[in-house]
């Protein structure tokens, strides 16, 4: 078996460049996480859900959303780059404002907030688009009828 030499690796040139870039690698990384770089991040396709259950108007209305315009919006978030990575849309939650719904119809609603799900000091929400929702409301009703056959001769 031959032995390889200090002396001999450090004249090869293969050597030498994947070496320096091993080593140029593990200095940018130490650079990135040690400085702490912030910026913002575009996550587009978060789903728009109106949440008719925390308004007591709507539910002593009856009403219920049954078509809605805007269905994602993008929101921007700014914090760690290396951490918001993995965000998703699913990790949003949003607050609609149903203060102007007062009986059936279509609406234009503001949307109030929009936040993580996972409350984290890492990145916070600092814009979305778009900035309201339309939607269509309607009295939701039930109703159970017996039903018999009649069939004569």
């Amino acid at each position: 078996m031959k032995k390889l030499k200090f002396g001999k690796l450090i004249e090869s040139k293969r050597f030498v460049f994947f070496f320096s870039l091993f080593i140029a690698i593990i200095a940018w990384l130490i650079v990135f996480i040690q400085f702490d770089p912030t910026g913002d991040k575009t996550i587009r396709n978060v789903p728009v859900i109106i949440n008719v259950e925390n308004s007591s108007l709507i539910q002593d209305l009856n009403l219920e959303v049954i078509h809605q315009k805007t269905k994602s919006l993008d929101v921007t978030v700014n914090g760690k780059l290396y951490k918001m990575g993995n965000l998703s849309p699913d990790d949003f939650e949003m607050t609609v404002s149903l203060s102007d719904v007062s009986k059936e119809g279509e609406y234009k609603l503001d949307i109030t907030s929009v936040r993580l799900k996972d409350e984290s000091q890492d990145y916070k929400v600092t814009d979305w688009f778009p900035r309201s929702v339309e939607a269509q409301f309607a009295t939701v009703s039930s109703k159970t009828i017996t039903l018999e056959a009649d069939a004569p001769n």
